[in-house]
């Protein structure tokens, strides 16, 4: 049975030779601060406690950072083993264009091609440099539509082959008996952008994400959130198959509830799991499950026992970002991703009255105001989305329940977002609009508040009209 780790070992870049500050002189990769000789707690002197530390299957501590490099806003993956020793350091981020992806794909191979000489190994995963003191490894992939591109440091001893990550076998993998629940029969284990031959069926991933809100649906409850799986799965076999109870999640080991959206995901459908799979079709679908927030590792289980696994590493543009909370405080001008958009208030205006046409006209009552809110909305996930701002924001005014107004009128060129929440907004495009919230003389604070941050305005900042 071969070892696997959780973070794919193939993923190049870097490394120079350089005296470091928490040891012997060691090599460091050009996008981490630490170096392969550091502890855990160098990590966390040089980052910060980390929020959210995931376990690798060999028991050692996984730590997770916002990192920039090559001007991409990525995450940097530092892998410890058991005994505390850094496995490797790697670096991942997920293009959003295949023009993007081919020329940070490039970039990369020429420059660690001129540092270090011909690559060790080459194939369709990536490019592999085994050097003495330690390997490099590259690893890409583009697969309808999604884009990785990944690199990674490893110690002496950790390969960098990019051919490892297909032939790694998980002796405790999850297969089902007659209860549902796992047993121990070692199999091969899949990943986000290996295609699965089953029995009688291949099944492909094609996009992960994990998020505690979803469209116009309750949030889910404290401490847990959605994950979603979108795939393209075949029937290679001569009798239909039956989609009913052909995928289970695990989280961690443990079974999770299905849940069941009507909204498309990842521009497809929920899976009809009413409706066989005629032999010889197919069929681009996903499916959904709630899921511990802090959970390491999801397991989709196909009824053959076929098993697909994933760590945040896999996670997709529509995910949850990394640290986001209801705690996270943004204010005018930021940025708050969430769900895959960036959402940025422009502007805060104070007034007592909003033209409608005419002699026509909004007036709040005496000794209100009107807070006119102007929002900018990108999609920023690698599919068509449509924003909600009503079900997006709770809102508080002075620490009390509050709402939006909807006006259904033009202020200043802009429309209520309410009239454009059934607006498709494609892939890297944006939309604006205005939202109108009534505030009493003297206030002092509105809240907008979400899973992923809340936005806070104070009066100092608001333009009187």
């Amino acid at each position: 049975m071969k070892k696997r780790v959780s973070l794919p070992l193939l993923m190049a870049i870097i490394l120079a030779l350089i005296l470091v500050g928490c040891g012997e002189a060691s090599a460091k990769p050009p996008f981490s601060s630490v170096a392969l000789n550091c502890s855990e707690q160098d990590v966390i002197n040089e980052y910060g406690e980390c929020e959210d530390i995931e376990v690798n299957d060999e028991g050692g501590n996984v730590y997770t950072y916002p990192c920039t490099y090559q001007e991409k806003d990525g995450n940097i993956y530092i892998n410890f083993t058991s005994e505390g020793e850094i496995k490797n350091i790697s670096w991942s981020y997920n293009p959003q264009s295949e023009e993007e992806y081919n020329a940070l794909k490039s970039v990369l191979t020429d420059e660690y091609t001129k540092q270090y000489g011909n690559p060790s190994l080459t194939n369709e995963a990536g490019s592999a440099w085994n050097l003495n003191k330690f390997n490099v490894g590259l690893f890409a992939y583009a697969l309808r539509g999604n884009y990785r591109v990944q690199v990674t440091f490893n110690a002496p001893g950790e390969s960098a082959n990019a051919s490892e990550k297909n032939e790694n076998t998980d002796s405790t993998a999850s297969s089902l008996d007659t209860s549902g629940e796992p047993t121990e029969k070692e199999k091969t284990i899949y990943y986000k952008g290996d295609i699965a031959q089953g029995a009688g069926f291949t099944l492909a991933i094609n996009s992960v994400d994990a998020t505690p809100e979803f469209m116009n649906y309750a949030d889910a409850d404290s401490g847990y959130e959605y994950f979603f799986v979108s795939f393209e799965l075949e029937n290679t076999s001569g009798e239909p198959l039956e989609t009913n109870s052909f995928f289970t999640i695990y989280a961690d080991g443990e079974k999770c509830d299905n849940t069941l959206f009507s909204e498309p995901y990842d521009g497809v459908e929920r899976l009809d799991t009413y409706a066989d799979l005629e032999a010889g079709r197919k069929v681009k679908n996903y499916i959904s499950a709630t899921v511990p927030e802090k959970w390491n590792k999801i397991e989709l289980v196909c009824d053959d026992g076929t098993t697909f696994s994933f760590t945040h590493i896999d996670l997709g543009t529509m995910s949850a970002v990394l640290g986001s909370s209801q705690d996270k405080i943004y204010h005018a001008g930021q940025a708050m991703k969430r769900n895959g958009m960036s959402i940025a208030v422009t502007a805060v205006v104070q007034t007592d009255y909003i033209p409608v046409g005419g002699s026509i006209y909004y007036e709040p009552d005496a000794g209100n105001h009107y807070i006119i809110i102007i929002f900018d909305i990108t999609n920023t996930s690698s599919f068509s989305q449509r924003f909600n701002i009503v079900n997006a924001f709770d809102v508080y005014v002075d620490d009390y329940v509050s709402q939006f107004s909807w006006l259904s009128t033009e202020i200043a060129g802009e429309l209520d977002l309410s009239n454009q929440d059934h607006v498709d907004i494609e892939s890297g495009k944006s939309l604006s609009g205005y939202k109108v919230i009534k505030v009493p003389d003297g206030w002092q604070k509105i809240e907008l508040v979400s899973r992923q941050g809340t936005y806070e305005i104070t009066p100092d900042i608001v333009e009187i009209a």
